[in-house]
């Protein structure tokens, strides 16, 4: 059983989080965490289990679920015949601000159970000691909306969007 939830407001393309929970049941196992980011004290309020602390915000520093969504709201005002290579955002998480970089590894075809999309491949680079790869593309012709997420750790996981609709 997992839950997670982020609550943000959007500032022109810039996303800002205000509220951010968690909760994980495996087996016997829980964990449980909040964050409540007061940006005119300019910190972060968080739990995790028992633990209760605070952190220094930065500017444009995202919660722990919305970096993905930022890049896909960056790739929309990209040029895209001049992509950087890398995309490099201020995550909290896990009661600390942390860099969080995208590597921008080109376009491939991705099928899925909408049809098949020319997408861009995103890999997120974790620090070297770590065994863990995730991969995102994302579709232009959807609005640049994530369609697959590959994540191995320990073992592969793999998403896939079944159905897409764009709402006024």
């Amino acid at each position: 059983q997992r839950k997670e939830e982020e609550t943000f407001r959007m500032e022109g393309n810039q996303i800002r989080p205000l509220s951010y929970s968690f909760y994980q049941k495996i087996f016997f196992k829980k964990a449980k965490s909040s964050a409540s980011f007061d940006w005119e004290n300019m910190n972060v309020i968080y739990k995790e289990g028992r633990k209760e602390n605070e952190v220094a915000l930065l500017e444009q520093t995202l919660g722990p679920s919305t970096s993905q969504l930022q890049l896909r709201f960056d790739f929309k005002e990209l040029d895209l015949k001049n992509l950087p290579d890398e995309m490099v955002y201020k995550v909290f998480s896990r009661g600390e601000i942390k860099s969080r970089t995208y590597r921008i590894a080109g376009i491939e075809n991705i099928k899925t159970e909408m049809g098949e999309f020319p997408s861009y491949k995103v890999e997120r680079i974790f620090p070297k000691e770590s065994q863990r790869t995730q991969e995102f593309w994302l579709a232009p012709e959807l609005d640049f909306a994530i369609i697959r997420i590959l994540d191995i750790n320990g073992r592969e996981t793999s998403f896939e969007v079944k159905s897409f609709e764009i709402l006024d």
